[in-house]
């Protein structure tokens, strides 16, 4: 039986790492020998920078944690899709002790590519989703900006689209599966394909003032979404893509 934990451990303190390195090169600058009033200004620009990025990751993380539903059905549905049975489905778990958002436990037959496509299934999954409410987006722009209910519609697109990207990321437990069964002709390409899912899956080690380095690239992506559709630029934009 094999059990999928979405969620890597929580990192209590979000100035760890490589956020109190910035924090100790800001507090840096009131020991160089020039202007000590710029170097207030730059000081606490920098504090305030820091304030509203922590800030920020404790609103995304407070709208984006219904998300884990997203990851666990993708896990859930790559089961079925695989011959594999579900033992059991948490889609939300809130305040649990091994810090999982929620897991799927599973059995069935052995297999890389049974395993890689389980693990890498709500990676998928919000690829789907975010390529859909761009193909939304540009939908309702197309004529210009949209209407209220337009509004509206795009406005609960977007937040169910960051919901799944925002957890989209497999976890190193879901891809370390892969590596743990036995060898087949199979097994090398589901590696070289898992490997760098698997170091990526780690990047909450890279924790910056509460955002990971996916959390980060999620947020950008969607305010450059949000940018293109308020100019109209999100239909000439995917236009040009394909």
């Amino acid at each position: 039986m094999l059990g999928l934990e979405p969620n890597p451990p929580a990192v209590s303190d979000p100035v760890s790492g490589l956020g109190r390195g910035f924090k100790g090169a800001a507090l840096s600058l009131t020991r160089l020998p020039s202007n000590r009033n710029s170097e207030g200004e730059i000081v606490r620009l920098l504090r305030a920078i820091r304030r509203a990025l922590i800030a920020g990751s404790s609103v995304m993380l407070w709208l984006t944690w219904p998300g884990s539903f997203f990851h666990e059905l993708a896990h859930q549905l790559a089961c079925y899709a695989v011959g594999h049975r579900v033992l059991e489905v948490r889609y939300i778990i809130r305040h649990d002790p091994q810090n999982r958002a929620g897991y799927v436990l599973h059995d069935g037959p052995p297999g890389a590519a049974r395993h890689l496509l389980i693990g890498v299934a709500p990676l998928l999954l919000g690829l789907a989703i975010w390529a859909a409410f761009l193909g939304l987006a540009a939908w309702l722009t197309r004529d210009g900006l949209p209407g209220p209910a337009g509004t509206l519609i795009l406005i609960g697109a977007l937040l169910l689209t960051a919901n799944a990207a925002y957890h989209a990321l497999p976890s190193p437990q879901d891809l370390a599966n892969v590596f743990r069964q036995p060898f087949s002709p199979t097994t090398i390409p589901c590696w070289i394909i898992a490997a760098p899912l698997w170091l990526l899956s780690h990047n909450y080690r890279c924790l910056i003032y509460g955002w990971t380095p996916w959390h980060a690239a999620v947020v950008a992506a969607t305010i450059y979404a949000l940018a293109q559709t308020a100019t109209g630029g999100l239909p000439a934009l995917l236009t040009r893509s394909w």
